[in-house]
């Protein structure tokens, strides 16, 4: 885990949606509320690196997952040639760089962006993020596209719950979304949330009722933010070994495992197993 600081410097507007010039102001906190009314949506995605695309991560074939998973939910998709127009439009950008030899960290952008204009200048548009979720992870090599797709995936599935709670369809394919979600939009409304740095909601309505203030959980990097390490990251050959390495040792009545300190400061925690127990080391 990082021993540093980190400082974040926000600047704020309020901005507001006008899907016409004579809609009232809002200021909006839900962000799932800047999706209500959405139809047609063009999807658009950027791979940042070349080398990720040797790697099985096809920019073509995430557009096309990400288009069948809006059809499949009842959206309309705007051919990708209509692109730059002033369509609202989904996002995906995927960023990633070689950590080791066989090892990559990636880092995933799935946004809804459209024109808005800036409260305090309404004669001021420019096209901004309304909604988004963010994911890191790492994966090898040979399992960087399937990581990536998976995770974009998920984001997506996130995207198309919200989009669907603010603008309701009859059809299966909404319902099927629907029947996913932990509980109906009543029920949520009820309840308090925070989102994490990913962009994932987290229902928080039985801490506050004991006492906890909302505004300290708003920091966590979300759920598998950061990957464990697994028996695929042991090696029988220790000769490359430095002498002194820190090390974590873990040993049984037949076995015996060492991670390094360094391997896991990156991933934080190792999953294993000891003969047939089960064991979790933690740095």
């Amino acid at each position: 885990m990082s021993k540093g600081k980190e400082i974040i410097l926000c600047m704020m507007a309020i901005i507001i949606i006008l899907p016409s010039s004579s809609v009232k102001a809002e200021y909006i906190t839900d962000t799932r509320e800047t999706l209500r009314g959405m139809k047609d949506i063009l999807v658009v995605v950027k791979i940042a690196h070349q080398e990720a695309q040797e790697h099985g991560l096809a920019r073509d074939t995430i557009q096309k997952d990400v288009v069948s998973q809006l059809e499949h939910a009842g959206i309309g998709v705007i051919p990708l040639k209509a692109f730059p127009t002033l369509n609202p439009y989904l996002f995906i950008e995927a960023k990633t760089s070689r950590s080791e030899p066989d090892l990559f960290t990636y880092s995933l952008l799935v946004a809804f962006k459209q024109l808005v204009y800036l409260g305090s200048n309404p004669d001021l548009s420019f096209d901004a993020i309304t909604w988004s979720k963010v994911t890191a992870g790492t994966a090898q090599a040979k399992e960087l596209g399937t990581a990536v797709r998976s995770s974009i995936k998920n984001s997506v599935d996130i995207f198309l719950k919200d989009y669907l709670v603010v603008n309701p369809k009859n059809d299966s394919a909404s319902q099927s979304m629907k029947s996913n979600s932990p509980s109906s939009e009543g029920d949520e409304k009820s309840k308090i949330h925070i989102t994490d740095r990913r962009g994932e909601r987290w229902d928080i309505t039985q801490a506050v009722s004991i006492g906890f203030k909302p505004e300290n959980f708003q920091f966590g990097l979300g759920r598998d933010a950061i990957r464990p390490l697994d028996n695929t990251f042991l090696k029988n050959d220790t000769s490359k070994t430095p002498s002194d390495l820190r090390i974590i040792g873990i040993s049984g009545d037949s076995d015996a495992q060492a991670y390094s300190i360094p391997k896991l400061t990156g991933h934080e925690i190792a999953n294993t197993t000891i003969g047939s127990e089960p064991i979790a080391a933690a740095y």
